[in-house]
C-alpha cells in the first residue's frame, strides 16, 4: 500500500501498536497464574510506552495532520479513539489486580485504531490533502514528534 512520505513516521509507530495490541490480547488468554505473575511488570512496561511513545505519537496526530482539508467527522473519530484508547491505558495502569477484559479491550482498540488509521484515515489525508499541505504534516512530524523507536523492554511477554 502506497504510503506518503510525510506519514511514514505515523505508520512505522502504527507497526509498533500492532505488536504491542496482539501482545495484549495474548496475555488476557494466557490464564490467571501467568497474568497474576506478569502483571506488576505489565503495568510498568505499559506506562513507559505510553509515555515514551504512545501519548507522543497521539499528539503529533492530532497537532500536525492538515486537519482542514477533511470533513470535522474523521478528526472527532480520532479524538475519540485517541481518549478510549488513554481511558484504557490509565485503568490498566490503576488496576492492582490483573484485569483479563480490559487488556483484552486495550489490545483490541490499539489494533482496531492503528488499522483504521492506516487503511482509512490516510488514505483520505493523501486522496484529499494537496501535496503542499502533506509535505508541511511531515516537517511538522520531522520535528521529532514521533521519532519514537519501540523499546523491546516495552513490549508485554510473548506468551
Amino acid at each position: 500500500m502506497y504510503r506518503d512520505p510525510a506519514l511514514k513516521p505515523l505508520s512505522r509507530e502504527h507497526h509498533f501498536a500492532l505488536i504491542y495490541g496482539r501482545r495484549l490480547q495474548g496475555l488476557a488468554d494466557a490464564g490467571p497464574a501467568t497474568l497474576r505473575s506478569r502483571w506488576p511488570g505489565l503495568c510498568d512496561r505499559l506506562g513507559l510506552f505510553w509515555e515514551r511513545s504512545l501519548a507522543a505519537h497521539f499528539r503529533a496526530e492530532e497537532a500536525c495532520l492538515p486537519w482542514s482539508w477533511l470533513a470535522p467527522s474523521w478528526r472527532v473519530r480520532l479524538l475519540e479513539e485517541h481518549a478510549a484508547i488513554e481511558a484504557c491505558v490509565r485503568r490498566v495502569r490503576r488496576s492492582d489486580q490483573p484485569q483479563p477484559r480490559l487488556l483484552r479491550s486495550l489490545g483490541e482498540w490499539l489494533v482496531h485504531h492503528a488499522r483504521w488509521e492506516e487503511q482509512t484515515l490516510f488514505r483520505e489525508f493523501q486522496d484529499a490533502v494537496p501535496a503542499a499541505a502533506l509535505l508541511e504534516a511531515g516537517r511538522c512530524l520531522g520535528d521529532g514528534a514521533t521519532e519514537n523507536e519501540l523499546d523491546p523492554g516495552w513490549l508485554p511477554d510473548s506468551v
